[in-house]
């Protein structure tokens, strides 16, 4: 039973390394580019002349 809780603290404590680690990516990157147009910008107005 006390190697079951050695184990189960060793997982508990990679878990919150990797949250942690997470964390610190997120905190770096707020932005997301998802690499698509953005049709509203500039076109207010305008009709093809097709």
């Amino acid at each position: 039973m006390a190697r079951r809780g050695r184990h189960h603290q060793t997982s508990v404590a990679a878990a919150e390394d990797k949250l942690a680690s997470m964390r610190e990516m997120t905190a770096k990157h707020t932005t997301t580019n998802l690499r698509m147009p953005d049709f509203r910008t500039g076109t207010e107005g305008q009709t093809s002349s097709t």
